[in-house]
């Protein structure tokens, strides 16, 4: 019943990215929000996480499988050597009774809502900037016990010093999440299903379609394996491969994840850090080594609050 049930829920999904999937356009304006510090840390394999509501805008299914509410703050870079400050910010607002399943207890609540800002700047030549921000309105519904669905809204707006240069966009995604097994979790993605981008200039372009997929493995001494595939009508497809250890009962766990970058330009990248839970607080790092002619090594912390 529970594969089955699984089944509909991943070909309903994939059935409504069909025609959509289809868009000629490659624009240049992705809406990818950044991947949350956690993630990052673990391969950029956000779309199954399900532990920190800054990663939701990867799929705004995880929303509904946190226990209580969120809010988290974040703050990296995305070029080494070069000002490119980025900051973010997600709360997450469960709503409804908690759902119960025996022997697990409790597992979530039934309905989640999520909001999220991503706030990027990249410093050009002679002083200028170009920046963005984009934020990101999802909601979850858990439909069963071991599988939830959830919808995203975004909105992009850049402010540049340079004439023209001024973009507006938006973008609908939708997640789900299925745990096949007590082992056993997978993810499906589907990013800009409807969209649009309009330049200052008058141009218009379609944000190019994503299809990411995932699983997450529960592995002995309660650590984590997490593995992700994401293909862009946009840009070439990503893999990732993370893991996350607890060290015993400290609060401490160390991260660890490889991205494989595919294409005519094909490029490895490793990924560390490591995360802190102490009572309602968590402390979130991650480094990520890139080529140095590329993205370089760029440094990412987050901060996280339970709410009751």
């Amino acid at each position: 019943m529970r594969l089955f049930a699984a089944s509909v829920i991943l070909i309903m999904l994939a059935a409504v990215a069909g025609p959509a999937g289809a868009h000629e356009g490659m624009g240049g304006i992705g809406l990818e929000a950044r991947p949350s510090v956690e993630a990052l840390g673990m391969g950029e394999t956000g779309v199954v996480e399900t532990r920190n509501c800054g990663g939701f805008p990867a799929n705004p299914a995880m929303l509904t499988w946190s226990p209580a509410g969120g809010v988290t703050f974040g703050h990296g870079s995305l070029v080494e050597g070069v000002s490119t400050p980025a900051t973010s910010f997600c709360i997450a607002i469960p709503l409804g009774t908690p759902v119960d399943v025996p022997p697990l207890g409790d597992v979530g609540r039934p309905f989640c809502l999520g909001f999220s800002i991503d706030h990027s700047t990249v410093e050009l030549s002679q002083g200028t900037e170009w920046g963005w921000n984009l934020i990101s309105l999802g909601a979850s519904y858990r439909v069963a016990p071991y599988a939830s669905a959830g919808l995203a809204g975004k909105y992009l707006f850049s402010a540049s010093d340079l004439e023209g240069s001024d973009v507006k966009a938006f973008g609908i995604d939708l997640g789900a999440i299925v745990e096949m097994t007590p082992v056993l979790r997978l993810a499906l993605s589907l990013r800009n299903l409807f969209g649009k981008a309009t330049w200052e200039d008058g141009e218009d372009e379609t944000p190019p379609f994503a299809l990411a997929v995932g699983a997450g493995l529960s592995l002995p001494y309660s650590a984590l394996g997490h593995a992700a595939y994401t293909y862009s009508a946009g840009a070439p497809g990503e893999l990732g491969l993370g893991l996350d250890v607890p060290m015993s009962d400290t609060g401490l766990s160390l991260r660890g994840g490889y991205i494989r970058h595919s294409g005519e330009y094909s490029r490895s990248v490793f990924t560390a850090g490591f995360g802190y839970a102490y009572k309602a607080v968590s402390l979130d790092y991650a480094v990520k080594l890139d080529e140095e002619l590329v993205l370089g090594t760029t440094h990412h912390v987050s901060i996280g609050l339970m709410l009751p």
